[in-house]
């Protein structure tokens, strides 16, 4: 009699999960879900692989409860898992950073360079840096690293991990090399 009544249990229990079980993700993903995945491949393909892809697992981890909507951002971050070796991106510290696009003034360039900076900065969460300050021993060099360091893209090393906030880092940079027009 046990027995019985066991394997009716079991019967009840597997008879009651099948349907759950063989349901399966079927429509299309919202215009909104579509909206929010649309410049995660641009940034994969721009060689910022570990932001991408960290923006794919967040809105993935978000949508759990969605099926289509975390089926999209899944891929994304399968895509990403596979452009990890043409990731631009550079490692520093915790995080993995976009090369720095450092360009002069007229001014500056004209006058020549030389000097050393020490920028800090905050990373409150993952992309740009924020309350970014400069202090250079060459005024003409200040506002091109400060307007250059505001525009990096901070996300964590690898796709594997969350992004660690910080405050008040600092980075310097020494620039040795002056330029003489002629």
């Amino acid at each position: 009699m046990r027995r019985d009544v066991r394997l009716w249990c079991l019967g009840v229990i597997f008879a009651l999960g099948f349907p759950v079980a063989a349901q399966e993700c079927s429509g299309a993903p919202a215009p909104e879900t579509l909206q929010s995945a649309e410049k995660t491949p641009q940034l994969i393909d721009n060689g910022f692989v570990q932001f991408g892809g960290y923006l794919a697992m967040v809105s993935y981890a978000k949508s759990r409860d969605d099926c289509v909507k975390a089926g999209v951002f899944e891929d994304l971050y399968m895509s990403a898992l596979d452009a990890m070796p043409e990731s631009k991106m550079l490692i520093w510290k915790e995080w993995s950073v976009s090369p720095l696009d450092f360009s002069l003034s007229a001014a500056s360039a004209v006058e020549g360079f030389g000097g050393s900076c020490r920028i800090k900065f905050d990373l409150p969460q993952a992309g740009p840096p924020e309350n970014v300050r400069a202090s250079c021993d060459n005024p003409m060099i200040k506002s091109s690293f400060r307007r250059a360091w505001k525009k990096l893209i901070f996300a964590p090393r690898t796709l594997n991990e969350g992004f660690k906030t910080a405050k008040d880092l600092e980075y310097e940079i020494d620039l040795e090399q002056r330029i003489e027009i002629r």
